[in-house]
């Protein structure tokens, strides 16, 4: 049997803010796909869709864990991460840097945790 899998979907309280900044995070582009935005990374698909803030709780908060090859690369995306967040301001008010033990976290505006990380013994198994 043969699987391919084709994307995940975000539900997000503002899909263009969200999309841009992980495509310029990660050196992406992202494409309008009708309402939503499709932001595509290492042949996955994530789309961003618009909910309402007054539907903002159905978000489950959900841990998203990217491994890095190398820990240059790591810190080459925190310190990127950090001048996106220092040159738009409405950014900082959206989106969270923690920087722990070799990790590199995001949280979104919907309580969404995007891990980067080199080391793949940290990412919590099912």
């Amino acid at each position: 049997m043969s699987i391919s899998f084709s994307g995940i979907t975000i539900y997000t309280t503002n899909k263009n803010l969200l999309a841009n900044f992980l495509g310029q995070l990660l050196d992406v582009d992202t494409v309008a796909n009708g309402c939503d935005v499709d932001l595509f990374y290492d042949g996955i698909c994530f789309r961003f869709v618009n909910i309402s803030s007054d539907n903002r709780e159905k978000v489950v908060p959900t841990d998203l864990n990217f491994l890095m090859d190398t820990s240059e690369e790591l810190e080459a995306l925190i310190k990127k991460g950090r001048f996106l967040l220092y040159r738009k301001e409405e950014l900082s008010r959206e989106i969270i840097i923690e920087d722990k033990s070799g990790v590199f976290y995001l949280i979104d505006m919907d309580g969404r945790r995007w891990s980067f990380r080199t080391d793949s013994t940290h990412v919590r198994s099912c």
